[in-house]
């Protein structure tokens, strides 16, 4: 399917850089090819679907030792959009722009400078007491809370963030539930206004336990700012991805 290339967010300026990388790695190879000082790239047309960006391109590189190469053949160049898992279901524009803060380098900094960097909150006691401190002023008449840690076992691509589990049991001849909160570890190294975005979802499972109007009444009553923190959230997971991406490649 034909369609500019600026919808996965890659400019013309991207294609040529990456055309040309790819030419003169081409060219240094070949033999008697060595000393490639120029090299000019026309885009001829585009092509781009599933995530992914097909360029076709006529080239051709300056050389002392054998003048003017032309390359009569189309090169294609392809190029993988940042697929942007946890923005699933958000509007192609914004997802666009993401990526464009992404190549940027602006996306985490201006993170940054809004929640700050990564909190204190390293231990599960430390943890603990600060999910406590927040129930105690919200939501001092739910349920106990029994534990509350962090969990290496969740998985954030999986859509789950944190979980809260019950379980009831009978002692003495009395029913007793016992609630938990498990929060991603993944979440050590958010800045707190995010981590309280997940402490906050968590807490109101408590009361509420389907994601309803009430639910989400609740969850604005701790904090009525969640919805934007929710899309920040889902930034900043976004970025922390795009990071760690980048080092291992």
């Amino acid at each position: 399917m034909s369609a500019n290339p600026r919808a996965l967010g890659v400019g013309s300026k991207w294609i040529q850089r990456q055309a040309s990388s790819a030419l003169r790695g081409a060219l240094d190879t070949g033999e008697g090819s060595r000393g490639v000082v120029d090299i000019g790239v026309v885009v001829l047309g585009s092509t781009c679907g599933g995530g992914s960006l097909a360029c076709c391109v006529h080239a051709h590189a300056r050389q002392p030792s054998r003048g003017i190469v032309k390359l009569r053949t189309l090169a294609i160049v392809r190029a993988v959009a940042e697929p942007l898992k946890y923005l699933e279901g958000y509007a192609a524009e914004l997802r666009n722009e993401v990526r464009a803060l992404l190549r940027s380098g602006e996306l985490g900094p201006r993170l940054v400078e809004r929640y700050g960097e990564r909190h204190a909150l390293q231990s599960n006691q430390a943890l603990y007491e600060h999910v406590m401190a927040m129930k105690r002023e919200f939501m001092a008449s739910s349920p106990p809370l029994g534990k509350v840690v962090y969990c290496d076992k969740i998985s954030t691509l999986n859509h789950a963030l944190g979980l809260h589990t019950y379980a009831t049991r009978v002692q003495g001849g009395r029913l007793k539930t016992k609630n938990e909160i498990r929060i991603a570890s993944v979440f050590r190294e958010a800045p707190l206004g995010l981590l309280d975005l997940i402490v906050v979802h968590e807490l109101a499972h408590l009361r509420e336990r389907e994601h309803d109007k009430a639910f989400y009444r609740l969850c604005e009553y701790m904090l009525p700012d969640y919805h934007r923190r929710e899309l920040d959230m889902r930034l900043w997971l976004t970025w922390h991805e795009h990071l760690r991406t980048q080092a291992a490649g």
